[in-house]
Parts: structure tokens; C-alpha cells; sequence
């Protein structure tokens, strides 16, 4: 194995500084691809021993477009890492919690399938009322779980109300 690049730390010199105060000062036209993009291009095209680079202005862009350039078929699911230094323990605890859940449900799905039943159990009468509200939260559960666009505008404007009025 090579050299280990680290992608992630910071390392600005004077040049490249200069390089971005160009970028900035040259107006729209110094963000479209041009000498420095192609120059960049080649040289990690080069340093990765490839015919061809392509810069990308950020690592979603570039995950986007290797998912393209798949071509993967209809229905295809791709996975991306939900870990990084931040939310290492936020997927920690998810993993434990998908563990607990899948038993508690398998064991719901042994009882309702796999177990014989019994005979003599009286049958279970639910209340109007539960039986009722159970069908709402149902209902609400599949209407925004198939159209979540209006819970999510209305999550997203209650987080802005918040923040506008903390300071």
C-alpha cells in the first residue's frame, strides 16, 4: 500500500490561499471549470495512477455522481456510512435499539404465527374508543409516512419560530 492520504486534515499554505482569493475575486466566471480544475484533474488522475480525474465540489457531489456512473437498476439500495466523529454514539445507540426491537417484534410474529393457539382464550372485545384512536394514529401513521411533506414544512418552521425568537 502507498502513501496514506489524509483527507480530512487542514493544510493551507500561502499558495493556496492566493489560489482561493483569485477564485473570489475573479466573479462568476472563476468558479466555472477552467486551467486551475483541469490542472487539479490530472495531477490526482496522476497521483492515483488513473487515465482521468474529476473534481467534485464536495464528497455528497462526488457519492452522487459514482451512484450514477453505476447505472445501478430500479430499485437498487445504496448505503452510505452514518457514522462520523460526531455521531459515532447517536449509531451506537441505534444499532442497540434496532437489536431490542427485531426481538421484541420476532417474538410478536413467533406468538401470532409459530405458537398454537389456544382454544379456550375468550375473545379479546376492544373498547370503541381505543379501537377508535388506534385507527387515527394508523391513518396519520401511513398518510405521513407516504406524504411527510407537510409535517416536516411544519417541523422545519416551528425550528425556525424557535430560533428567531431565543435571541
Amino acid at each position: 500500500m502507498g502513501e496514506r492520504i489524509f483527507y480530512a486534515a487542514s493544510m493551507h499554505d500561502e499558495a493556496e490561499i492566493e489560489a482561493v482569493t483569485e477564485v473570489l475575486r475573479g466573479g462568476a466566471a472563476a468558479l466555472w471549470p477552467g486551467r486551475n480544475v483541469t490542472a487539479f484533474e490530472w495531477a490526482v488522475a496522476e497521483r492515483f495512477g488513473k487515465q482521468r480525474g474529476l473534481m467534485c465540489n464536495s464528497g455528497s457531489s462526488a457519492l452522487y455522481l459514482a451512484v450514477e456512473l453505476a447505472d445501478l437498476p430500479p430499485g437498487s439500495e445504496v448505503i452510505t456510512a452514518a457514522v462520523d466523529a460526531r455521531s459515532f454514539w447517536l449509531a451506537v445507540i441505534a444499532m442497540l435499539a434496532a437489536v431490542v426491537a427485531a426481538f421484541l417484534y420476532l417474538r410478536i410474529v413467533v406468538a401470532m404465527f409459530l405458537e398454537a393457539p389456544k382454544s379456550d382464550a375468550p375473545r379479546l372485545r376492544i373498547p370503541r374508543g381505543p379501537a377508535v384512536a388506534v385507527a387515527i394514529v394508523v391513518l396519520f401513521t401511513l398518510a405521513f409516512g407516504i406524504y411527510p411533506e407537510p409535517l416536516l414544512n411544519l417541523a422545519d418552521d416551528a425550528w425556525l419560530n424557535l430560533r428567531l425568537h431565543a435571541h
